[in-house]
């Protein structure tokens, strides 16, 4: 019965959609193309409350009509049968990955990380609880020779990689990351109490299902309020990924510290 309901529900909505667009169409010979998929929009007022909103439109190319219905019944009534399912998981996703997820974005070597310290310090002001860790390039002779981590709260650090070849480390690119590092910092991520918590950085390796993510996954299934650092050429994939409905994504050359730090004391409120 359940099923059924959802093919009427999803066969209504679309009959009444193309209606509507069939109305527009009259209006306006230039109707702009479907939204294909994975289409990222950006929306709101980017000066104050920059969101970054990923648009999933898998079906529409064969849904939104109804004349297909009359072409191949059994055919269309599955796929809005699997249309219906996959509303259900985006509405899903959306109650645990909806505004509390800040993304500060920039080129590498750019200055992520010191724009996030100057972040920090802004929201340390009001005493905010905030915890985390963020990456430090250690470097020598102007030559990057790995990184180290500095926990927010204590300010204790952890020399997470080098470019030193270490048989027990992981390899990625010409660094050599510590596991055990890896290891310790993830419960510590997991298991932090603080109202915001800020991982530098998610990239490549996260997109493996390695470093971070596994403090990724369980903070998100606590809907915990984070700041992300994410390389732009990372940006749209790490959003994907992790299927984030909307974030709020701040490009360090447009926005100020202040700026951010004033979306971030808004989410906690």
């Amino acid at each position: 019965m359940k099923t059924l309901y959802r093919v009427l529900l999803c066969t209504l909505i679309t009959a009444v959609s193309y209606g509507q667009e069939q109305k527009e169409t009259k209006k306006d010979t230039t109707k702009q193309k479907m939204t294909k998929l994975n289409e990222v929009l950006v929306t709101g007022n980017l000066k104050t409350d920059p969101v970054l909103t990923i648009v999933s439109n898998k079906y529409d190319e064969k849904i939104v009509q109804p004349k297909n219905l009359l072409k191949s019944p059994s055919k269309q009534i599955a796929q809005l049968i699997n249309y219906s399912e996959y509303l259900l998981q985006s509405f899903q996703n959306e109650s645990h990955t909806g505004q509390n997820i800040i993304i500060i974005s920039g080129k590498q070597g750019q200055g992520k990380t010191s724009f996030l310290k100057k972040v920090i310090k802004e929201l340390q002001k009001d005493k905010l609880d905030i915890d985390g860790v963020f990456a430090t390039g250690i470097d020598k002779k102007r030559i990057r020779q790995g990184f180290q981590l500095s926990r927010i709260k204590t300010g204790k650090t952890y020399a997470l990689s080098t470019i030193n070849p270490t048989p027990e480390f992981t390899r990625y690119g010409r660094f050599y990351f510590n596991p055990l590092v890896f290891r310790k910092v993830n419960t510590i991520l997991k298991n932090a109490t603080a109202a915001c918590i800020v991982i530098d950085e998610i990239g490549p390796l996260e997109l493996q299902n390695r470093g971070w993510s596994p403090s990724i996954e369980k903070l998100l299934s606590l809907n915990k309020p984070m700041i992300w650092i994410v390389r732009k050429s990372s940006l749209e994939r790490v959003i994907n990924y992790w299927e984030i409905s909307q974030a709020q994504v701040f490009d360090i050359g447009k926005y100020t510290p202040v700026k951010v730090a004033s979306a971030v004391k808004r989410q906690l409120d």
